[in-house]
């Protein structure tokens, strides 16, 4: 399945779903923009338990509020997936994959830029309760006005987080608080 076009919502905003809840999307893509407020990805707004495998997306991303991602806002699995030339552009929890999850990525490529308030990555902007990050590449400028910015994680909570055999290549721009 392969859609190009121009996709506008307020939450739960996708190139190809709203919300992917306990489904999967195999071989898929994307080309065009998704503008919304919060969980805005570039395929589907939130995956839930959802996953993703094969899917490639060339977007550009907004959303205005929170869970913003170049595949997508809020959860999911991502196996071998392209995010190329992307840029994405939210208020906190973004990412170029998935804006706020905790799940795995395993052998995912994201290029582009990533640009947020707070809790800004390349892959997810924030990771909660572990998951698996194996062999993924980003290429591209991660910037947050605030902090918790990273070029693969903006910021991981809780316990259990396995990050292995992964590449960042570009620049990574935050600002320093000292509190």
């Amino acid at each position: 399945l392969t859609i190009k076009g121009n996709v506008k919502g307020r939450n739960y905003v996708g190139g190809i779903s709203g919300d992917l809840d306990w489904g999967s999307m195999t071989n898929c893509s994307f080309e065009g923009t998704v503008i919304g407020d919060s969980r805005v990805g570039g395929l589907c707004g939130n995956a839930g338990n959802g996953t993703l495998t094969g899917c490639f997306s060339k977007v550009v991303v907004t959303g205005t509020g929170d869970y913003i991602g170049g595949f997508v806002g809020t959860l999911g699995k991502f196996i071998n997936c392209v995010a190329s030339d992307v840029v994405v552009n939210g208020h906190d929890n973004v990412g170029g994959i998935c804006g706020q999850g905790n799940t795995d990525i395993t052998g995912c490529f994201f290029s582009g830029n990533v640009t947020a308030n707070n809790y800004v990555g390349g892959l997810y902007g924030s990771i909660n309760d572990g998951g698996i990050i194996n062999k993924n590449c980003v290429i591209g400028q991660i910037s947050a006005s605030g902090d918790n910015v990273g070029g693969l994680v903006g910021e991981a909570l809780g316990y259990g987080l396995v990050l292995t055999d992964c590449y960042f290549s570009g620049s990574v721009i935050g600002k320093y608080q000292d509190d």
